[in-house]
This record gives C-alpha cells, sequence and structure tokens, in this order.
C-alpha cells in the first residue's frame, strides 16, 4: 500500500510492524515487572514519532503483562493493590504517550499549508488509534502462542485479528491523508483522567 501520509509520516501499516517487533522483543527478554527496568532494556529514541509508537507498545507489553500478574493473583489483596497501583501508573503513561504522539502528528501538520479551518474535525486521534493498533498486535501475538489442540479456533481467532489490523491500518492511514489534504482537521485535547 502506498503510504498514506504522502511521505511526511510513515504508513500504519509501517507503525504496526514496529509494533509487531516490539512486542516480539518483549517477549524475549522477558523483562521484570518494574517500569524502570522494563524501559532500560528498551532504548527507543524518543525524539522520532516511531520511537514514540516504540514506547507506546512497550507500554501496553507492560501493562498486558502486569494485568496478567493481577489474574494470577485474585486470592492475595495485598499484591493486588499493589499491582493495581502499578496499572494505574501504567495507564497514565499510556494516556501520556498517545498525547505526545498526537502532538507530533500535529506538529507535522501544521508545516503544510492547506484549507482545514472549515474541515470538520476528526472524531478520533491518530494516536488513540495507534493505541488500538497496539493492542490488536498483541493480541494477535498471544494468538498466536495459543494452545494447538485448539488450531481451528486459533485460526478464526488469528484471521479476525488480521482482518481488524488491516482495517485499521487503512482506517488510520485514510485519516491522515484526510488531515493532510484538509478534509479533516485534529483538535488534540490533553487527556483527563479523573482518580479518585
Amino acid at each position: 500500500m502506498q503510504n498514506a501520509s504522502l511521505g511526511l509520516l510513515p504508513s500504519a501499516f509501517e507503525m504496526s510492524s514496529v509494533l509487531r517487533e516490539m512486542i516480539e522483543r518483549w517477549h524475549q527478554i522477558n523483562p521484570p515487572l518494574a517500569w524502570e527496568t522494563a524501559q532500560l532494556s528498551f532504548p527507543e529514541d524518543l525524539s522520532t514519532l516511531k520511537g514514540e509508537i516504540q514506547q507506546l507498545g512497550l507500554i501496553n507489553c507492560f501493562q498486558w503483562h502486569l494485568e496478567d500478574e493481577c489474574r494470577a493473583h485474585y486470592s492475595w489483596p495485598a499484591v493486588l493493590a499493589n499491582l493495581k497501583r502499578d496499572i494505574d501508573l501504567s495507564n497514565q503513561r499510556r494516556v501520556c504517550m498517545i498525547d505526545v504522539i498526537d502532538e507530533e502528528i500535529l506538529r507535522v501538520l501544521c508545516m503544510q499549508e492547506r484549507e482545514a479551518d472549515n474541515a470538520c474535525v476528526a472524531l478520533t486521534t491518530p494516536g488513540n488509534l495507534m493505541d488500538r493498533l497496539s493492542i490488536l498486535e498483541l493480541k494477535r501475538y498471544h494468538a498466536q502462542g495459543m494452545d494447538s489442540s485448539k488450531l481451528a479456533l486459533t485460526k478464526v481467532k488469528l484471521d479476525l485479528l488480521e482482518e481488524q489490523i488491516t482495517d485499521l491500518c487503512t482506517g488510520t492511514d485514510n485519516l491522515i491523508r484526510d488531515l493532510l489534504e484538509g478534509r479533516q482537521r485534529l483538535k488534540v485535547y490533553r487527556t483527563i483522567k479523573l482518580y479518585g
């Protein structure tokens, strides 16, 4: 598929590959569930959109495995309380990274001469779509590792995930093309989380 961003931004299909590589690296390294340690295991260049998306993938891998730990410790309230705090912190990092990605894309858009003032506001952002893509790639990775005795069910799940990933990448690329060509405009609202 042609780069949807006309050479200014990587396509969603490229970012899907970046996320897939991040997830595979996570499972090869299998870092401990301590954020600072996990982050040191995956030094990314956060000055690039690719690096920011890799960081989002890392955050989602970390959070996925924290949630697995929660399920494994349902009968241990003290452990669950600590894990819940870690998940809240991880979710806060995830939301901040989505905002960083959106701000980077907005910066690229602002450098382009286009008429977008009267265009309708996009109802989602590329950062939110990259977050969804990251989760779908995680699901795909874990579906590939499912018990081979359930091969038919696994194939159905994998086919559905592949379809969702393709549709999401196509939709993301279409959104970015619309933003670049002024058919839609991007408004970035800092995500507001209200905790207790």
